[in-house]
């Protein structure tokens, strides 16, 4: 094993010009200089090779009965528990239509997304999405207030802004909107039924939750 030591220091010593003393100082008698390359290669450990990354549209969750993911599948029931009315059943159905078509893959597009988000949404997507206790909505005025703000902020500059709500009128691109997966439109209908929960049966309230259910229906119809 010194021997072969040796042989790589003096080709070592060689290609860097070195003066070399004898030749049983490095290698032994008639040892050729192809031996040494191998030595040297020998000693060298090879790298290993890198796995190529594998590139996608996002991590989906396991696929369930049809090949619907889980996440959509618990999303579907978690909107319809508890009522909502025949509107709000309407816009599941578009919405899971909307999924569908889109083979429940996103986003298609990077849209604004978080900047104006209620953050009880963060929080559920913390916990996976699971369907467990709503998040503790304290003020559903507040809530709603802030729901109305976010929506406006991702809907495209061609609807007009009434006030601190949209026109139900004009016609464009909905890339900003049009999200699908489990970070698209679903958040925004998870929000609505959290919003609805924490109503307790207040009918005047109801009413103008009812205007938010009904501007997502027409803005989820242009998209479709």
């Amino acid at each position: 094993m010194r021997a072969e030591v040796k042989g790589t220091k003096r080709k070592r010593a060689e290609r860097a010009g070195e003066e070399v003393e004898d030749e049983d100082n490095y290698g032994s008698e008639g040892e050729e200089e192809d031996d040494d390359d191998d030595e040297e290669r020998e000693l060298t450990p090879t790298p290993a090779a890198k796995k190529p990354k594998k590139r996608g549209r996002g991590k989906q969750t396991a696929l369930m009965e049809g090949g619907v993911p889980k996440w959509a599948a618990d999303g579907r029931v978690a909107l319809l528990e508890g009522g909502g009315g025949e509107d709000w059943a309407r816009l599941v159905n578009i919405w899971w239509a909307y999924e569908k078509a889109a083979k429940f893959l996103g986003p298609v597009s990077k849209g604004e997304g978080k900047r104006y988000r209620p953050k009880e949404v963060s929080g559920w997507i913390s916990r996976a999405r699971s369907g467990g206790p709503h998040p503790a909505v304290t003020d559903v005025y507040a809530f709603a207030a802030q729901w109305w703000v976010w929506w406006v902020s991702i809907n495209p500059a061609w609807r007009e802004r009434v006030g601190d709500r949209l026109a139900k009128a004009g016609e464009g691109d909905w890339k900003s909107v049009a999200q699908t997966g489990p970070n698209g439109m679903l958040n925004v209908l998870i929000c609505l039924r959290w919003w609805y929960d924490t109503l307790k049966n207040d009918a005047s309230e109801i009413v103008k939750w009812k205007e938010a259910v009904d501007d997502v229906e027409w803005a989820m119809k242009g998209i479709l």
